[in-house]
């Protein structure tokens, strides 16, 4: 219904204020706002106290507006199909009226997600972060942000010349091949193991002191292909074993040198 690529979205946005953490479920950032669905759940009374601090902790963060579509009644029957699409409609006439706001006010910044703008964003700003759902198309915009000057690189790990205990690292988190490789939920630890359970040989022999700046290959919510960064992790030696390698979040940004 929107058809407006000028308009940024983002699906399960994180926020966290290093407390909590939660994910909103459809982020508009242009517009300080984001979308809630409610399922019957949220009838409970004892999820709406949740559902509240929820709300306050939000705001507290980002100052965003909440705005909430119910798949039921209060009385805990489902909607018409025809009564959701119709709140849908509004708040899609509301996010339009909220652009042409910002155009008369000259205020409005188009959202650019060519390929390209991903990588010059991060640049310019200097450093990475899982709170604003950094991410690059290719493994050598990666190794670029650390003056690699790559023209491409297809490798799971590289080694940021000069640091002996740092480097990029490009996990699939599913299975490929002989590997396996699985995030944890809250996203703060990764383990890896063979599918054939053997024994894992250190790739490097300082491994068990890297610090990996880990970039996942995985597809966005408009099917693209990216790398999106996971934060850093370092080697887990205590729930490390033979046949699985554990490493555990320390950081979830990352600066970027100076040039």
């Amino acid at each position: 219904m929107l058809d407006d690529t000028d308009i940024h979205f983002v699906c399960q946005q994180p926020v966290s204020d290093g407390k909590f953490r939660y994910f909103a479920d459809l982020s508009f950032p242009q517009f300080n706002l984001y979308l809630e669905i409610d399922e019957r759940y949220h009838l409970d009374p004892y999820q709406q106290h949740k559902d509240r601090f929820r709300t306050r902790d939000i705001w507290s963060v980002t100052n965003w507006k909440q705005i909430r579509i119910s798949t039921h009644t209060e009385d805990g029957f489902e909607k018409d199909l025809s009564i959701i699409n119709y709140e849908i409609k509004q708040f899609v006439n509301f996010l339009q009226t909220q652009k042409i706001k910002s155009i008369k006010k000259n205020c409005f910044q188009p959202w650019d997600y060519s390929n390209s703008s991903l990588y010059d964003k991060i640049l310019e700003k200097g450093f990475l972060s899982i709170e604003e759902n950094d991410a690059v198309l290719k493994q050598f915009h990666a190794t670029k942000l650390f003056n690699s000057g790559h023209k491409g690189w297809q490798r799971g790990w590289w080694q940021i010349p000069g640091d002996t205990n740092r480097g990029l690292w490009f996990p699939k988190l599913y299975s490929s091949g002989d590997w396996t490789n699985i995030l944890s939920l809250d996203g703060k630890k990764i383990e890896e193991f063979k599918n054939d359970g053997s024994e894992i040989a250190l790739s490097r022999p300082n491994q068990i002191n890297e610090t990996r700046i880990t970039f996942a290959h995985y597809k966005d919510y408009l099917n693209r292909t990216l790398y999106k960064y996971l934060g850093e992790f370092v080697y887990d030696q205590s729930q490390t074993t033979n046949t699985k390698h554990v490493y555990r979040r320390v950081s979830s940004e990352t600066k970027l040198p100076i040039n």
